[in-house]
């Protein structure tokens, strides 16, 4: 029997077996959920002027050195009962003392308060933070991807990791699931038992935008895949505050909520390359921690 092979030209060879290999996998699709979460470029730099009530900030970022972060959010709570507490974004000067690019804002704290999560710093002693105990992680953690539902981030972003949400989005809260804690985007009409209990609800303008906060999400950088520890509290972001009836805000489930203009205020100042952190104590805690762990001065919040 001859080979179909035989009959094409020499010099078409290199490019027909170019048209079979762009073929073959096509043949041979398999469901791989370990595949990379898609993300929009970080280049996306637009000029804007600088949030309200802020100093102006040069867009052009130099990397920070490794374990020096150049942007801190900073929240503090009266005490670890509180649900609700104080923000305020800080950038590192020439001289690398941090300074405040905002002004005070109001934060709500889940409605038990705060308990010690897994982040950056020491292991403390106290109450741990546990999946389902309504407490927000105390700590100082990194700063994670935004996600959003608009393709696009809010104008004024600077090309912070971002993420656009879709109906294939999930972010498991089960222990019991290999994906806990992660963001998981599930391939096109694939949809596992666990699917409807932790998909993204886009239709909850809460969720509209969110940042994640990189509690009991171990590693080392903002693209590598975390490990997490099953039970010690997941998904926790910044996001828009929830509402009662008579117009007052309410506590979260152990998120950090503010109003959504100032949620896009955070999202158009972090900067690539900033290593930007969260930290959030009680004022004893962040009075006694805040050199150590190299915060923000506390008086910042006096003011």
């Amino acid at each position: 029997m001859y080979s179909p092979l035989l009959m094409i030209p020499s010099r078409i060879l290199p490019l027909f077996a170019l048209l079979l290999g762009m073929v073959a996998p096509l043949t041979a699709q398999t469901i791989d959920l370990d595949a990379p979460n898609r993300t929009v470029a970080t280049n996306q730099s637009t000029a804007a002027p600088a949030p309200s009530g802020t100093a102006p900030s040069n867009n052009a970022t130099t990397p920070a050195p490794a374990g020096q972060p150049q942007q801190m959010i900073m929240a503090v709570a009266p005490n670890n009962n509180s649900p609700r507490g104080l923000m305020r974004l800080f950038e590192r000067d020439a001289s690398g003392q941090w300074q405040p690019t905002s002004q005070i804002w109001r934060v709500n704290f889940g409605r038990s308060g705060l308990a010690w999560g897994i982040g950056l710093h020491p292991r403390q002693k106290g109450k741990g933070k546990v999946e389902g105990d309504w407490r927000t992680p105390s700590g100082l953690f990194r700063v994670g991807k935004v996600l959003g539902n608009p393709p696009q981030p809010p104008e004024g972003y600077q090309g912070w990791p971002y993420h656009h949400k879709t109906a294939a989005d999930t972010w498991p809260e089960d222990p019991q699931n290999k994906y806990y804690n992660q963001l998981k985007t599930l391939p096109p009409g694939f949809r596992p038992a666990w699917y409807e209990k932790e998909r993204f609800r886009l239709s909850d303008n809460a969720y509209y935008y969110l940042i994640v906060v990189d509690h009991n999400r171990v590693r080392n950088s903002i693209d590598e895949t975390p490990t997490s520890t099953p039970g010690r509290g997941s998904a926790i972001f910044f996001h828009t505050e929830r509402y009662h009836n008579n117009g007052t805000a309410k506590p979260s489930a152990g998120c950090t909520t503010m109003p959504r203009e100032r949620l896009v205020e955070v999202i158009q100042w972090l900067k690539p390359g900033s290593e930007a952190r969260y930290a959030v104590l009680n004022e004893k805690d962040y009075g006694k921690l805040w050199q150590e762990w190299d915060l923000p001065s506390p008086q910042h919040f006096k003011n």
